[in-house]
């Protein structure tokens, strides 16, 4: 219900668990809206990724930055329900803080602590809201530095937020001695189980990140053939093994084989330009001879 109460002063009688669940529903499905939509209209597009001026490497499917960020109309619609996210998740951030204060109310060593602890859950909270939005309206196509700044404080901010969160629910109302439901106990079950998949989901994602970008994968397999160099057969092997380049490895390697073309570039011209000098000074001391027998003879 949403009205005024003239009695208790309130302007706003809403169920909070209901605004957190839509807040959560909005940024997942329009994500899976914006995922679905890339792989219906431009499935290549948005899972190719560019390892140098000629090849290409595809993924399995488009990532968030492809999907939310770079193609019309995904982009605008991601935006659009990051803004309705974002509003709320303020007053959630206030709420949760709130509530915080008056939990560590009792003045005791604990409890300041866990109340500066609360105040700093509120600071990560918000900036990592507003770092949600940063990286949602700049696109790492616009400006590529200012997103990752967005990406990277948001990761952070976003991790960090949920550890002091934990800290606070499972430890700080242990050390006061502040009596939970069985619905609190549970939701700081969930809280610290769904760090542990963050956390796990989170190396997974850098890793996964590093190997399609370092050794230029399709779907966890090299490009192309000129990524493979093969081990000549040992006494020991009755078969040829491979070693996979990384992609720093073959642009190393291919400028070192530049350079010495160009070294031998270098030394055909040299070589050149002192035969052309050479024959250029034998036809000057032809001409000089016939000259000179020229005016001999006369």
């Amino acid at each position: 219900m949403v009205g005024w109460s003239k009695r208790h002063n309130i302007f706003f009688d809403v169920n909070f668990p209901q605004v957190i669940a839509i807040c959560c529903a909005l940024p997942l499905g329009g994500l899976l809206v914006c995922e679905i939509l890339c792989c219906l209209l431009a499935f290549k597009e948005s899972t190719a990724t560019v390892c140098d001026k000629s090849n290409y490497v595809w993924n399995f499917l488009p990532s968030v930055s492809q999907a939310t960020g770079m193609l019309s109309p995904q982009k605008y619609l991601w935006r659009f329900v990051i803004a309705l996210h974002a509003t709320p998740r303020f007053a959630i951030a206030y709420g949760y803080y709130s509530l915080h204060l008056v939990v560590f109310s009792d003045g005791s060593s604990p409890s300041k602590v866990f109340r500066r602890l609360a105040r700093l859950a509120c600071v990560l909270h918000c900036t990592e809201i507003l770092a949600l939005v940063g990286l949602s309206f700049v696109s790492s196509t616009e400006d590529f530095e200012l997103h990752k700044f967005f990406f990277i404080t948001f990761l952070l901010s976003a991790t960090s937020h949920m550890a002091v969160m934990c800290a606070i629910q499972a430890c700080g109302t242990k050390a006061i001695k502040y009596w939970l439901s069985k619905k609190e106990q549970l939701s700081v079950v969930l809280k610290v189980r769904l760090l542990g998949l963050h956390l796990i989901f989170l190396t997974a994602a850098m890793y996964f990140y590093y190997r399609h970008n370092q050794y230029c994968e399709n779907g966890g397999r090299p490009h192309n053939d000129e990524n493979h160099v093969d081990f000549k057969p040992t006494k020991n092997m009755g078969y040829n093994k491979k070693k996979t380049e990384t992609w720093s490895e073959i642009k190393r390697r291919k400028r070192s084989d530049c350079r010495s073309q160009c070294r031998e570039q270098e030394e055909l011209n040299t070589k050149t330009k002192e035969a052309a000098e050479t024959l250029l000074n034998l036809s000057s001391i032809e001409a000089e001879e016939s000259n000179a027998a020229t005016d001999k003879g006369d």
